[in-house]
């Protein structure tokens, strides 16, 4: 075992690693200047499990679920909203969610009927929002709600969706609780799964985790949905909603129009990189959370720590590859690292797509593209000269 760790150990090697993980360091640095913004915005948007759930993962592969419910409120006002929530309660619905916030009062008669039918509600949960996060305590200050009259019979789970720190309103993943000050507050899919399917929460509860991928499969088609004239009209079938999970919420003026109100990108999203246009309403976002917590379908990730030995491991074996071809075959040595350099890129891709497709693990690990990429300028540059400015002042040492 010693000695194939001896045979194995390169100083060379071991310093052009170094080299390209500081490298990797001060590129933070180096994309925080202004005319790299396009470069560093294609980089924070490079997910190449995207490329899966975008390309490779079908849509018609993806049963319907049906035991979610999709109601679009368009611009209804409270009176229309009111008369939506009667009508679909009668049905006996094994929950209602209702995504949107009634805060403050405004006509009497539409919000005493509005206050009367949520109050006849079996099992109602009402969106919260949390408000003004603060770093120092890892806590929200504040949690708002909607009006107490509406919310007397209601529980209530925050609404918030987490999104990439960029530009691009991606939202990729959610929590199971936050705490605000003292008190906590669960999310808004959570409460209605702890209603919906009590034992399929404790799955949750047990994975302990902070944070938690979504696993993206339905769009609308997907889920059994109704515009919101067509719940006016009352002619909705009562076993589409008897014992299902039903959610209310904007889905646009109309189910057919492209609004930016409440919309997001997600990774299901045609265009995986340079995002144009947000492809999902926040209540898809929920909706497909509760699918995710109802069928257990959770996507484990790697620790940034294990990421980043992987890279190093793989950058070191690489400069060792590339020093034992340029020793035995010198004027092989550029086609040989190009295409090997490329055949790790596309490999790498393709390992990354396979284990998440069969294994759902999420190998994010953008910096080793950018490492393998850095591997032969970095070899050539320590080989042909900081290498030999290194011998050279130890031989003016010798000579002093």
């Amino acid at each position: 075992m010693f000695r194939l760790i001896r045979k194995l150990f390169d100083l060379d090697s071991l310093i052009s690693t170094a080299i390209v993980f500081s490298i990797l360091l001060f590129l933070p640095v180096l994309f925080s200047i202004d005319f790299l913004n396009p470069i560093v915005s294609t980089i924070e948007q490079l997910n190449i499990s995207d490329i899966y759930v975008s390309k490779v993962q079908k849509q018609t592969k993806i049963p319907q679920d049906s035991s979610i419910v999709l109601v679009n409120i368009g611009n209804l006002n409270r009176k229309a909203i009111a008369k939506q929530i009667e009508i679909l309660n009668k049905y006996s619905p094994k929950v209602i969610g209702i995504d949107t916030f009634f805060r403050n009062l405004k006509e009497s008669g539409s919000d005493s009927s509005l206050a009367a039918v949520l109050g006849s509600v079996s099992s109602l949960v009402m969106v919260s929002e949390l408000k003004n996060y603060n770093e120092s305590s890892d806590s929200w200050d504040s949690l708002a709600v909607s009006h107490p009259i509406f919310t007397e019979n209601a529980s209530t789970g925050y609404a918030n969706i987490s999104i990439d720190d960029n530009n691009t309103k991606t939202a990729r993943i959610f929590t199971y609780k936050q705490a605000i000050k003292k008190a906590e507050e669960k999310s808004f899919a959570v409460k209605i799964a702890e209603i919906a399917f009590p034992s399929a929460i404790n799955e949750l509860k047990s994975r302990n985790n902070d944070v938690e991928i979504i696993d993206f499969k339905r769009n609308l088609d997907k889920y059994t949905h109704f515009d919101a004239e067509e719940v006016l009209a009352d002619t909705i079938s009562a076993s589409k909603i008897r014992n299902k999970i039903v959610l209310l919420g904007f889905l646009g003026s109309n189910l057919h129009a492209d609004e930016l109100e409440d919309r997001y990108f997600s990774p299901m999203n045609d265009k995986f990189i340079g995002k144009s246009f947000p492809d999902i309403y926040g209540l898809l976002v929920h909706a497909n959370i509760l699918s995710q917590i109802r069928d257990k379908s959770y996507i484990n990730s790697l620790e940034p720590s294990y990421s980043a030995l992987i890279i190093a491991i793989f950058v070191y074996f690489n400069m060792l590859f590339l020093k034992k071809i340029n020793e035995k075959y010198e004027i092989f040595y550029e086609p040989i690292a190009l295409f090997a350099t490329f055949g790790q890129l596309a490999g790498l891709m393709i390992l990354i797509l396979a284990i998440f497709a069969y294994f759902s693990f999420n190998l994010q690990m953008k910096e080793a593209f950018i490492a393998i990429g850095l591997c032969p300028t970095i070899f050539e540059t320590y080989h042909s000269s900081i290498k030999g400015f290194i011998s050279r002042r130890k031989s003016a040492k010798k000579e002093l």
